[in-house]
Order: structure tokens, then C-alpha cells, then sequence
């Protein structure tokens, strides 16, 4: 188990936030092979270790919301359904950018999801 993802989760638990059990390695290489990319062994340890959180969970110091692997988007799907606010449409027509997917919402505790960061 991957140090980081064990010592998220262990992390995670402490404050009372609820995780959500290890992905497997078939669910792992089912995401990859649907969407065309090869996830980096540190990405494949974290979520054996820990498959992110359950909905509406966050990290309570910086209201982070860790996304599970069936939830992860392309940045440019999560861009497409913000409605065109902020105007981020530049983002979508670049070809780098159809290899990254979000990771984390960026909540606030009015369940208004402000935008996303992708790792």
C-alpha cells in the first residue's frame, strides 16, 4: 500500500471523515483502458489504499472533497459543466489537456462546488 494513500486515509479517518475502501487493480485498469491513459504507480497505490471519499466528505481544514476513480472527469468535461463560468473554454481546445482528469473539489460547507483541481 502506498504510503502516501495509507497516510491519507489513516489522516482522513482521524478527522472523521468517512473514505471510501482501496479500488481494485481490475477497476484501476478498467478506468485506464476507457478513457486511453496509464495512471503512474503512485497514483494506482493511492487509490488501492484508498478510493477517495464518500460524497459530500471533505478534509475539513482546506474543504476538499478527494473524488472516488468512477467519479474522476477530464478537466475538460468538469470545465464543459460549469455553465461557462468562470470562461475557461481556451482550456478545453488544448490537446495537453485530454489526459487530465479532476481529482478534488474545492467545496464550501453550502454544498456549492467552486471549481476543481486537477493533479
Amino acid at each position: 500500500m502506498s504510503s502516501v494513500g495509507k497516510s491519507l486515509k489513516n489522516y482522513w479517518i482521524s478527522i472523521g471523515a468517512k473514505v471510501r475502501s482501496g479500488a481494485s487493480q481490475d477497476a484501476i485498469q478498467s478506468f485506464e483502458t476507457a478513457h486511453g491513459v496509464r495512471s503512474s504507480r503512485d497514483l494506482c497505490d493511492y487509490y488501492q489504499a484508498v478510493d477517495g471519499m464518500e460524497e459530500g466528505q471533505t478534509d475539513n481544514n482546506h474543504m476538499l472533497e478527494f473524488l472516488p476513480l468512477n467519479s474522476l472527469k477530464r478537466v475538460t468535461e468538469a470545465i464543459a459543466l460549469m455553465d461557462g463560468w468562470p470562461d475557461n473554454s481556451s482550456v478545453c481546445h488544448q490537446k495537453k489537456m485530454k489526459k487530465h482528469f479532476d481529482l478534488v473539489y474545492i467545496a464550501l460547507w453550502m454544498g456549492v462546488n467552486i471549481g476543481s483541481v486537477s493533479i
